[in-house]
């Protein structure tokens, strides 16, 4: 495993001065997925909140973008994700990943405990809302298996365990494409000394974040 840093300042240093509340603690103590999932959602809303945040968050957003850019290799398809809840947004990578030729892909959730299914999406094509507000491409839009998925992650660690939204939909799915890149986005505020593990929890193949690459 190897851990790639190409910059000197992260959304960290963001929320260190005069930062004392109790949700920017060290998690070592936090051993369950609902306490960890609390702290990490309130760290990206005081991330969101910042008064520098809008001049800085695109900044951070395409650093991020470019760790993966260099990981697409000989990928022909990306599935990524529309953001929600403060999650890194993707469309940077998207449009990178565009002009490089890959397809891009969104997931499309099909039944509730069942994987999720990948559909060609462009930007500007139509979109469904589904599930309470979650946006997805539309059923007729073609299906395709992705070489790359990029997750969205609530919160991760250095042995690449990842903490989602809860559902599972995401590690069923990473059994049902085995072959595909397993890509967590994030930012470096996120990451946690240990992520809780259960048997169903999938593993990553690598993390990303707007500070550095961890992982292939």
């Amino acid at each position: 495993m190897s851990v790639a840093s190409s910059s000197l300042f992260s959304v960290s240093d963001l929320l260190k001065e005069g930062d004392t509340s109790d949700n920017m603690q060290p998690t070592a103590s936090l051993a369950d997925k609902k306490s960890l999932r609390k702290l990490f959602r309130q760290r990206r809303k005081a991330l969101a909140d910042h008064p520098s945040w809008k001049a800085d968050g695109l900044i951070f957003t395409l650093m991020l973008a470019e760790h993966i850019r260099s990981h697409f290799g000989k990928a022909r398809s990306i599935s990524a994700y529309l953001p929600n809840d403060g999650e890194v947004d993707p469309l940077p990578i998207f449009l990178q990943a565009i002009d490089a030729g890959i397809t891009p892909l969104l997931p499309r959730i099909v039944e509730k405990d069942a994987p999720l299914d990948f559909h060609r999406w462009w930007p500007g094509d139509p979109l469904e809302e589904k599930n309470g507000g979650i946006l997805q491409p539309v059923a007729e839009s073609e299906k395709i298996v992705p070489d790359i998925i990029l997750t969205p992650l609530v919160g991760f660690d250095r042995s690449l365990r990842r903490l989602g939204r809860g559902g599972g939909y995401y590690d069923r799915s990473f059994k049902a494409y085995p072959d595909a890149i397993r890509i967590g986005v994030a930012w470096s505020i996120q990451e946690a000394e240990a992520i809780p593990v259960e048997a169903w929890d999938m593993p990553l193949h690598a993390v990303a974040t707007e500070k550095e690459w961890i992982g292939f």
